[in-house]
C-alpha cells in the first residue's frame, strides 16, 4: 500500500450487502478446463475427480492417476476436448437452472422464472441428500426447534469469519445439502437460493470482521458469532444490523420465509460442526465433528456460511484489486503474501494472525483504524511492573553495528530489568523475552516463568550471549511461540537443539533462515514430504509457512553455543519445553504430535492420548532415516504428513498445506 494512502474498512451498510450478488460476482467467468494436473493443488484435483464422477479421497498422486486413468479410458473425452482446446478467451459461464424435484409448497415467481428450461441454460445438478439422524433423535426427545451451525473463513488472512444457523421444519428436505467443501461453486449458489427461498426455514448468518478477530481471537469470534446466530434465529429478530454493530464488529443478517414465532429456550437445541460447544449459546446444544458432512443440517449452514462468505470476498476484491481475493479468498497463497510485502496489509487483513503480526511497516494504516492493536501494545509497555516476569541482567548492544542484535555486537552490562520490560532491539536490545508471544501462551506460561529454575536459566543466558556466541538470536530465541499461537496450534513437531553453525537456527525445530543451505536431517524431511503427498521441493529450508498455518516447531532445548552441540543442555529449557507441551496437551484438542526419534518420544508421557494423536517414527537423521526400530517405522516411508492431515480432517480440523512456497 502507497505510503500516506489511507483505507477505511466498510461500514455496516457495505458488510449487509454481501446478502445479493454482486454484478461483476454474476459475470465472473471460472477457469478453463486444463489438463495440466501438477499444477493443481489437492482441492483442484477433488474438483477435478468429483466432475467426471471420481472418488475424491486419498493423495495428490492417487487423484491424478485417477484423472489420467479415466482420460485413457475414454470416458472423459468431452473434458479432454475442452481442455485441449485453445482459446483467446475464458468461456462465458451459462446462467444456472436448478434442477430439483419439484416441492409440494409453492414458489416464489423469481424462483419459477430461475427454474423456467432455457435453451441457454446449464442444469445444476441437485441430487441426494445429507441423513437426519441426530436431529431426529433429538426431535423425538421433545426440541421442536434444531439448528444446524457451521462457520467458514477461521484460517484465512484477511476477511472476516462467516458463521451460519438454519433451521428447517422436519418434512423439508432439499435434494443436493451436503458439506460446502464437497460441492461446486455453482452448487453451492443454487443450494443457498433455494434455503433462504424455501417456505418454514429460518436461518442467520453472523459477519464478525477482522478487527474483531484481533481483538478477541479467531476461537472466540467464532464461538460468538455462532451464539449470535443460535439467538437470532430463537427470537425471531429480522433487524439485520444491530445498533451496535459498528462496535461490536459482528453483523447479523437473519430472514425466514412465511410467519414465524420466538421459540422458548427449553425446546431449542443447536448441532455445531467441531469440537466445541460456544459458552454463550442461548439453548442446549453439542458439537459433532464433521458434522457438515455427517448431518443434513449441519450441511445447509456449511453452505449459508461459505456462500456468504465467498460474495463478501468478491465484493473485498473491487475494493482491494491489488491483492487478487476473489482468487484465493483471504488464505496465506503464495501471491497473496507477495501482495502482502509489496502493498502491506489493509483493513481487512488480521494483524494478528502469523505472519503478519511481525511485519513491521511504517505507516501502516491497520493500525490506524485499529486502536485495539495500540492498546496491546501499551499494554506490553505496561507489564514491566508485572511482579511475576523474570529478572534477568540485559547486555547493552552497540548500536553501531551493522545489524541490531547481533551475537557479535559489542556489549556492556545495564541496570537489572525483568525480561518483560527490557527495551526494544536497535537500542539495547531485550535479552530473552515473551514479548510478542501472543497472550495465549504468555498467560498459560506465567506460572512457569516465575519459578525459581527459569530465573536462573535466564541469568545464565544473560552471561552466556555476553560472553559467548548463541544462537539462535536473541530476538528468536521463541520464534516457534510467535509464530505459531497457542489457539492455532494443530501440529506439533519436535526436535532437540538448536543448528549450532552460523546463520541456521531461528528459533524453529528443522529450518535454517534465507538461503542457507540445508542441512541432512531438513533434505531428508523435504525428500519424504515429496515422495508422501507430492509437494515441490523448496530452493530454501525456511519453514515458517508451516508455522503460519499452526505448526508448533519446537525444540527441547531453544538455545546452543556455536559449534557446541548439546552445550545448553540441562540448564532449565527442559522444564519449560516440557511445559508448552502439556499446555498443548491441556488446552487444545485434536492436534497431532510428530515425534522423531527416541529423545522426542520421551515426551510421549505429556500428552493426553485420548484427546490428540501421536506419531513416531525414526529421526530423519541420514543416520536413522531408513532405519526401523522395535517401537517405530522409519521416517522415510512413513507417511506422517498425509497420516498427520488425515487425522486433523477427521477430527473436524483443516489439513496443513506442507508445500512450501
Amino acid at each position: 500500500m502507497a505510503p500516506g494512502r489511507k483505507r477505511k474498512a466498510p461500514g455496516a451498510g457495505a458488510m449487509l450487502r454481501f446478502m445479493g450478488k454482486d454484478s461483476a460476482a454474476e459475470n465472473e467467468n471460472p477457469p478453463a478446463p486444463d489438463l495440466d494436473l501438477d499444477g493443481l493443488n489437492l482441492a483442484e484435483l477433488k474438483e477435478r475427480c468429483k466432475a467426471t464422477g471420481l472418488p475424491v479421497s486419498g493423495r495428490k498422486a492417487d487423484l491424478k492417476a485417477r484423472i489420467l486413468a479415466k482420460l485413457e479410458d475414454g470416458t472423459a473425452e468431452a473434458s479432454a476436448s475442452a481442455a485441449a482446446a485453445p482459446s483467446s478467451k475464458r468461456p462465458r459461464r451459462a446462467k444456472s437452472k436448478i434442477a430439483v424435484a419439484a416441492s409440494s409448497q409453492a414458489t416464489t415467481d423469481k424462483e419459477e422464472s430461475e427454474s423456467s428450461p432455457s435453451q441457454d441454460d446449464d442444469a445444476v445438478e441437485l441430487s441426494g441428500c445429507l441423513p437426519k439422524h441426530r436431529e431426529q433423535t433429538v426431535r423425538g426427545e421433545g426440541m421442536s426447534l434444531v439448528m444446524g451451525v457451521d462457520e467458514a473463513g477461521r484460517g484465512p488472512l484477511a476477511g472476516p469469519v462467516v458463521t451460519a444457523a438454519c433451521a428447517m421444519p422436519v418434512d423439508i428436505s432439499i435434494p443436493g445439502i451436503n458439506d460446502s467443501k464437497q460441492t461446486t461453486e455453482e452448487q453451492r449458489e443454487a443450494l443457498y437460493d433455494l434455503i433462504v427461498a424455501t417456505p418454514g426455514v429460518r436461518w442467520a448468518v453472523a459477519v464478525i470482521d477482522a478487527r474483531r478477530i484481533d481483538e478477541i481471537n479467531i476461537l472466540k469470534a467464532t464461538m460468538e458469532g455462532m451464539a449470535k446466530c443460535c439467538a437470532a434465529i430463537m427470537e425471531k429478530k429480522d433487524a439485520s444490523r444491530p445498533a451496535d454493530a459498528s462496535r461490536s464488529g459482528c453483523y447479523v443478517v437473519t430472514g425466514s420465509c412465511g410467519e414465524a414465532e420466538p421459540f422458548r429456550k427449553a425446546s431449542c437445541y443447536a448441532l455445531i460442526d467441531g469440537n466445541r460447544v460456544p459458552q454463550a449459546l442461548p439453548c442446549r446444544g453439542e458439537a459433532l465433528v464433521k458434522g457438515d458432512g455427517r448431518e443434513y443440517i449441519i450441511g445447509a449452514a456449511s453452505i449459508l456460511a461459505k456462500v456468504t462468505r465467498d460474495r463478501l470476498m468478491v465484493q473485498y476484491a473491487g475494493m482491494y484489486p491489488e491483492y487478487d481475493l476473489q482468487q484465493h479468498k483471504g488464505y496465506p497463497t503464495a501471491g497473496h503474501m507477495a501482495a502482502i510485502h509489496k502493498h502491506g496489509p489493509c483493513p481487512i487483513h488480521r494483524r494478528t494472525f502469523a505472519p503478519l503480526k511481525h511485519m513491521d511497516l511504517p505507516n501502516d494504516p491497520v493500525k490506524k483504524l485499529n486502536p485495539f492493536l495500540i492498546a496491546k501494545q501499551n499494554g506490553k509497555k505496561k507489564s514491566s511492573t508485572s511482579k511475576k516476569a523474570a529478572s534477568v541482567a540485559a547486555p547493552k548492544v552497540d548500536t553501531t553495528s551493522d545489524v541490531a542484535g547481533d551475537v557479535d555486537a559489542k556489549v556492556s552490562p545495564m541496570p537489572r530489568t525483568t525480561a518483560a520490560s527490557a527495551p526494544a532491539a536497535g537500542g539495547g536490545a531485550e535479552l530473552v523475552s515473551l514479548d510478542g508471544v501472543d497472550p495465549a501462551w504468555r498467560a498459560a506460561l506465567e506460572d512457569e516463568t516465575s519459578k525459581k529454575y527459569f530465573r536462573d536459566l535466564m541469568s545464565f543466558l544473560a552471561a552466556e550471549y555476553q560472553s559467548r556466541t548463541i544462537f539462535p538470536p536473541r530476538e528468536k530465541v521463541f520464534n516457534a511461540l510467535r509464530l505459531c499461537p497457542l489457539q492455532e496450534t494443530k501440529v506439533v513437531i519436535l526436535g532437540q537443539d538448536p543448528y549450532h553453525q552460523p546463520g541456521q537456527a531461528h528459533g524453529l525445530s528443522f529450518s535454517v533462515e534465507g538461503n542457507i543451505q540445508k542441512p541432512p536431517s531438513l533434505r531428508n524431511i523435504f525428500k519424504e514430504l515429496r515422495a508422501d503427498t507430492g509437494a515441490r521441493t523448496p530452493n530454501h529450508g525456511n519453514l515458517e509457512h508451516w508455522a503460519s498455518q499452526g505448526v508448533l516447531l519446537l525444540n527441547t532445548c531453544l538455545t546452543v553455543r556455536k559449534a557446541n552441540a548439546n552445550s545448553h543442555q540441562r540448564r532449565g529449557w527442559e522444564s519449560f519445553t516440557d511445559a508448552v507441551i502439556r499446555k498443548v496437551s491441556e488446552e487444545r484438542d485434536g492436534v497431532v504430535f510428530l515425534l522423531w526419534g527416541k529423545p522426542a518420544q520421551t515426551k510421549a508421557s505429556l500428552i493426553d492420548v485420548a484427546r490428540h494423536h501421536i506419531i513416531k517414527t525414526s529421526h530423519p537423521s541420514p543416520l536413522s532415516a531408513t532405519r526401523p526400530t522395535k517401537t517405530c517405522p522409519a521416517f522415510i516411508g512413513s507417511k506422517c504428513f498425509s497420516q498427520a492431515n488425515a487425522f486433523l480432517e477427521q477430527g473436524g480440523g483443516e489439513p496443513i498445506n506442507w508445500e512450501i512456497p
